[in-house]
């Protein structure tokens, strides 16, 4: 038996090497697609749950408030329901935070001058907070010229989850028709090139077990690489992304071991569903 399937991989490999390259190269491009769409709709999952944990407020100062008006003001924004930490941002802090934000060799930033930006306190909201209510009773203080707010990345994702996840249902489906056709259409053509030699071996008294293993086994191999390195691009990406972008600096670093070990479950299951159709459709050549 290990004859046999010895035998038939380095037939599969040497005899063929570029139909190895291409269903390998293949197989990766389908599972390195399906790894950023896995890695795309956990983290919005994982979102929902979470609740408004990374909303962003702003209260921009008019003029140069004295030490003292800016304490008062300070503990009576702390004292709103709903703000669970202020902290004062000058100017200067402000116009880094957007340089850093930005990229300081940004065009956009570049020539900005120091004062460009007005002092403003920087307001953390509790997860129950409303932000529109509490921009709106903030934005009523005397000292405060405008309130800004937004939901945060994370948030906004929570709110799309809905959508990303039909999305991805879409993108998971086109995955399974595109990795099953790619195994289903190579085995089958590689069964019917060597047909004469299956049917000696069947007539020869050989079950199908010793015929068709070395095929599963061939398979195996395709699918366990082609995952293996489309978790590693996958993941070279995301920290590529999440070093360089500081959008993405809430967005977890990697994919991680649950859903690498859920890319290489379901390489495998449509990997061994597809030779089985192969091999059935082909026992009649």
């Amino acid at each position: 038996m290990s004859g046999h399937i010895r035998h038939h991989l380095e037939r599969a490999f040497t005899r063929s090497p570029w139909r190895s390259i291409f269903i390998l190269t293949a197989c990766f491009f389908v599972l390195f697609q399906f790894c950023l769409i896995l890695y795309g709709v956990d983290f919005a999952r994982q979102s929902t749950l979470e609740g408004w944990t990374d909303i962003s407020m702003l209260a921009y100062l008019k003029g140069d408030l004295s030490p003292d008006a800016l304490r008062d003001l300070e503990y009576r924004i702390k004292a709103i329901d709903g703000v669970s930490g202020v902290e004062f941002v000058s100017s200067s802090q402000g116009l880094d935070r957007m340089k850093e934000w930005l990229g300081r060799d940004n065009p956009l930033v570049e020539d900005l001058a120091p004062g460009v930006l007005p002092d403003a306190f920087d307001i953390e909201c509790s997860k129950q907070a409303m932000p529109k209510t509490l921009a709106g009773e903030i934005s009523g203080f005397p000292a405060v010229a405008d309130v800004r707010w937004n939901r945060g990345m994370s948030t906004a994702i929570a709110h799309s989850y809905p959508v990303i996840f039909w999305a991805g249902a879409f993108v998971f489906m086109l995955s399974v028709i595109s990795l099953g056709l790619v195994i289903f259409l190579s085995m089958r053509n590689n069964m019917i090139v060597y047909a004469r030699e299956n049917r000696i071996l069947t007539f020869l008294g050989a079950d199908k077990g010793f015929v068709f293993a070395p095929y599963l086994i061939e398979v195996s191999l395709y699918v366990l690489a082609a995952s293996v390195l489309s978790i590693v691009a996958a993941n070279g990406v995301i920290m590529y992304v999440h070093g360089h972008a500081p959008v993405f600096a809430g967005c977890p670093a990697s994919i991680g071991w649950n859903l690498a070990g859920q890319v290489i479950g379901f390489s495998f299951v449509i990997g061994f569903f597809s030779t089985f159709l192969a091999i059935r459709d082909s026992s009649g050549v």
